[in-house]
């Protein structure tokens, strides 16, 4: 008995039509609703393009362990975490750190780290003896002057 090509034809859209339904719910609404409304960190990038004040993160490594440290950006409160985040300001920012560590230790390598929002990274290194009460300044040209200037 031989088939009749055009309605195996039929038969076969019919199936790939049926496995295709799926396939479109799930691909059609994640990215209608990615196109519709726009990603999480665009709402925060506008905020703080409105304030004109970046979100920062930093972060601090120690060569040997601290007794005790506290990091404090732009007079917000003090942390002493080893990565930290705030909204800073779209010039730059100043750091004040204080540091301890046991009698006898070496001198130590400190590196801070901090990730403006839209400008490139800096870091800087001190070698520091005990104790340690210090001030970072970094500075950065804000995205959108950079980008006019040119």
């Amino acid at each position: 008995m031989k088939g009749f090509p055009p309605l195996e034809m039929l038969l076969i859209a019919v199936l790939f039509g049926a496995a295709l339904i799926p396939l479109i719910r799930l691909t059609g609404e994640s990215a209608h609703r990615s196109s519709g409304t726009p990603p999480l960190n665009s709402s925060s990038q506008a905020t703080a393009a409105k304030e004109d004040r970046p979100q920062i993160a930093g972060t601090i490594r120690f060569s040997h362990p601290a007794t005790s440290f506290s990091i404090t950006p732009d007079d917000q409160p003090a942390t002493s975490e080893h990565a930290f985040f705030w909204s800073g300001h779209s010039d730059g920012c100043e750091l004040h750190l204080t540091a301890a560590w046991p009698e006898g230790t070496a001198p130590v390598a400190i590196e801070v780290t901090v990730e403006p929002e839209g400008v490139p990274t800096q870091s800087r290194t001190l070698w520091a003896d005990n104790p340690l009460d210090d001030y970072l300044t970094f500075s950065w040209q804000p995205a959108s002057t950079a980008s006019d200037d040119r």
